[in-house]
């Protein structure tokens, strides 16, 4: 009756608007989760890779016959003719990715939205800076060992975006997947080597008098100061040949970095995932997937992308690409693409975390006496002309943070942190070297919010699935839900958190939800998942789950707050015919955790003592029903 109700309302919905038309009730049934719109490309890049691994070609069909039929047919799905359902929405995209397969026979791949449908993104921003990067990694250093000294930092992040310094810091640690550690490493030695190579422009001030020394000088420092070809071969050996999509983490990390076009300095943003849909032209910006029909990209030569800054390195060109040179010019702090990113990858662009990372900035008096004299040199034209290209907001990283800042409203801005070192007196150059070691020790004794990002990161690692739809009752509904976990290694995590916070407990609006404790993590699978249950008096009304770490500091889980229909509609509950993660909304749930292992067992575990409460409860009515009867 459901499905016959289901279909008659849509059938009715379909008359009222379009009296004339034909009513499908296949694609009526797919109205919640169509197929997608990438299906030939996925099929084609599936083939691609059978191909490639030289596998049997009726293994192929068999696994691409089961993967339609899964999909067509979720739980709660309407039995239709799987012919006529194959016929309907997969026929055409099955030839178009076969003939795809057929014509290009190259790798392409597809976007994997591997975050839960409940969680929001948290994203990473790095500066640039030249030799300056060591505050950026010891700020992450600070940050891993702040969170979780054994996990990777990376882990707690969805999407990453660098410029320049900040741009090869994120291809090692996302792209290479290297600890904080080895990126020191590995950053101390590039900035030695590359700004130590033999410099092309180096002039006196009797340079100035000749004006062919003068042209000539012009014609030298177009190619960049420091020896581009050692910097390519640094990279080389340090990135090796690995191309920017087979580094996608497991996790379905994301990371790109910042670039600009040579012509006309258009921002360019190198990614390791492709977006799902057609590109549109109107973003901004342009995206370079990691494959194409043109070719593929290496992490090293996205590395020397980001990393050519005029008079510093000649601009590299990438094959079939065009010309390329810093993304600094443009956004040398990439939190705002970054933004831009996440609306264009995630459907509603929302962020749990903003975390920006600088390289030190100078502090400035907030009331500088303006000088009597003017010096010709220090306040012409020209040296005043370079000092506003400098510090305008493109080029410097903590002028364009607080620029963004004060745009966001109040709510807005406890979820956005900035990391960045106050420096005393002029700031280093980009390729003062003798400065690193100075730079990373002050990093190292300077707290900032530090302390209060981690709270907030270990916050929104726990995010809330409703069970079911809501129960009406009465004046109110209930709505029955868990508190989930997205760490790797949830036993872990809840470990550590307890031990910082025994007393850590979820709340609703001011009302306890429970304590965070271990009993709630699965002892077969390590997830972790805490029932809760709260009433609301409409579906429109606002949730605002948060974990209280003591009474003095509280964070939001991820998400929150929302009104409650906006988790219907992410996990698509009102859908009458299946839904796209194959879970059932007419199957109550059967136990806290629902991995496989646990529905194997005849007794699951974590309802052990459920059962046995059940049992009794049942008993006890019949005993009562029974001296109901005797009486």
């Amino acid at each position: 009756m459901v499905h016959i109700t289901a279909f008659f309302d849509l059938a009715l919905q379909n008359f009222a608007l379009s009296p004339l038309s034909t009513f499908s009730f296949i694609h009526a049934s797919r109205e919640d989760f169509k197929v997608s719109p990438n299906f030939a490309r996925h099929l084609s890049s599936f083939m691609s890779v059978f191909a490639d691994n030289k596998l049997p070609d009726h293994i192929a069909w068999e696994f691409i016959a089961s993967v339609i039929i899964l999909d067509a047919f979720p739980p709660d799905m309407h039995m239709f003719n799987p012919s006529e359902v194959f016929r309907i929405l997969y026929r055409e995209a099955c030839a178009l990715g076969i003939q795809e397969y057929l014509d290009s026979r190259q790798l392409s791949t597809d976007l994997a939205r591997l975050v839960p449908p409940t969680c929001r993104i948290r994203l990473f921003a790095t500066d640039g800076g030249g030799a300056k990067g060591v505050v950026t990694i010891g700020f992450i250093q600070k940050l891993q060992e702040a969170l979780d000294p054994k996990r990777p930092v990376q882990e707690n992040a969805d999407l990453s975006i660098g410029t320049s310094t900040g741009g090869v810091i994120n291809l090692g640690l996302f792209g290479k997947n290297w600890t904080p550690d080895q990126c020191l490493a590995f950053f101390r030695k590039f900035a030695k080597i590359i700004f130590a190579s033999k410099a092309k422009a180096r002039f006196s001030i009797w340079s100035w008098i000749s004006l062919c020394s003068w042209v000539s000088w012009i014609m030298r420092i177009s190619g960049g100061r420091y020896d581009a070809d050692i910097l390519e071969k640094f990279l080389q050996e340090a990135y090796g040949t690995t191309p920017m999509f087979h580094t996608a983490r497991p996790s379905g990390m994301k990371y790109a970095v910042t670039a600009t076009t040579l012509s006309d300095a258009t921002l360019c943003l190198i990614s390791n995932y492709h977006t799902e849909g057609k590109p549109t032209s109107n973003l901004g910006y342009k995206h370079l997937p990691p494959t194409s029909d043109k070719g593929e990209i290496l992490i090293w030569e996205a590395a020397r992308c980001t990393t050519a800054a005029p008079t510093i390195f000649k601009p590299k060109r990438l094959r079939s690409f065009g010309t390329f040179q810093d993304g600094g010019l443009r956004n040398n702090n990439p939190v705002r693409p970054g933004l831009h990113l996440v609306s264009r990858i995630w459907d509603d662009g929302d962020c749990d975390i903003v975390l920006s990372i600088g390289n030190g900035f100078e502090q400035k008096p907030l009331s500088p006496v303006a000088s009597n004299f003017r010096n010709l040199f220090l306040d012409g034209a020209l040296a005043r002309l370079y000092r506003a290209s400098m510090e305008s907001l493109s080029l410097n990283g903590q002028n364009s943070w607080d620029d963004h800042w004060h745009g966001l409203d109040e709510e807005t801005k406890t979820n956005h942190f900035r990391l960045n070192l106050p420096l005393q007196g002029k700031e280093p150059g980009i390729d003062d070297i003798d400065s690193m070691d100075s730079l990373y020790q002050k990093t190292m004794c300077h707290q900032g919010d530090m302390m209060e990002i981690v709270r907030a990161f270990k916050g929104v690692t726990f995010f809330f699935e409703l069970d079911r739809t809501l129960v009406d009752d009465g004046p109110f509904y209930i709505c029955y839900g868990s508190i989930l976990s997205r760490s790797p290694d949830s036993p872990r995590f809840i470990q550590l958190l307890t031990s910082d916070y025994p007393y850590a407990q979820f709340f609703n609006h001011g009302t306890s939800l429970g304590y965070i404790s271990k009993n709630d993590i699965c002892k077969l699978c390590g997830r972790y998942t805490k029932l809760v249950a709260f009433r609301v008096r409409h579906s429109s009304d606002q949730a605002d789950i948060y974990l209280r770490f003591n009474r003095l500091s509280h964070r939001r889980i991820s998400a929150f707050p929302k009104p409650i229909d906006w988790f219907i509609k992410r996990q698509k509950l009102n859908a009458k015919f299946g839904q796209p993660n194959h879970k059932s909304t007419i199957e109550p749930r059967q136990s806290d955790c629902s991995c496989q292992l646990q529905r194997k067992r005849d007794i699951p575990i974590s309802l052990a003592g459920n059962l046995k409460r059940r049992l009794v409860t049942r008993t006890r009515t019949r005993r009562k029903k029974i001296r109901g009867n005797g009486d």
